[in-house]
């Protein structure tokens, strides 16, 4: 298969995921996910986004609570039935990146190199689902992120699963 028809078939076979198997997340799928995005275009070459994949076994429960804190947090119930054993967070960088007036276009590059995780991601055999009903402020202390830098969306992500004990949630939404 070349390489067009391999990206062509991750966009055609990407879907979201809500349940995921125990299996942990190799440093090497997350590497290949980082390098990806570290190649991501940005608006006139401001590079205002990038993105931190988090596989370690004690930091993915607190950013999974982080996340689904606070009201707008409570969509993603799914998270307490089906907990992903990574996450890759989305941060977008007020500081650097392009304005338009008042207006920062660092979520235009969250945006693509978001839709590049998905497909990486899709790539190294993960499912993954994005995830912008989180609570940003807690996430972005949980991760030590600078005043200037915001989260608009986390992709949870993981080997897909069809059945898993407890996550009649998450099975639930995946047939949404």
């Amino acid at each position: 298969m070349t390489e067009t028809h391999a990206v062509a078939r991750a966009i055609l076979e990407r879907r979201s995921w809500r349940i995921f198997m125990d299996t942990p997340v190799e440093p090497s799928q997350a590497e290949a996910i980082e390098r990806l995005v570290a190649l991501a275009p940005s608006v006139n070459g401001g590079r205002a986004a990038r993105v931190e994949v988090v596989t370690d076994p004690d930091r993915v429960p607190g950013l999974n609570r982080a996340g689904s804190g606070g009201f707008i947090g409570k969509m993603n119930l799914w998270l307490r039935s089906s907990p992903p054993p990574a996450f890759a967070v989305l941060v977008g960088d007020a500081a650097r990146g392009v304005r338009h007036g008042p207006h920062h276009l660092y979520n235009v590059d969250v945006a693509v190199a978001g839709e590049l995780v998905a497909l990486a991601a899709a790539d190294q055999n993960l499912g993954g689902c994005w995830m912008a009903a989180i609570d940003m402020g807690s996430v972005t202390r949980y991760m030590g992120l600078g005043d200037h830098e915001r989260v608009p969306a986390v992709l949870a992500l993981g080997l897909p699963g069809i059945r898993r004990k407890g996550a009649l949630l998450a099975a639930a939404w995946n047939r949404v």
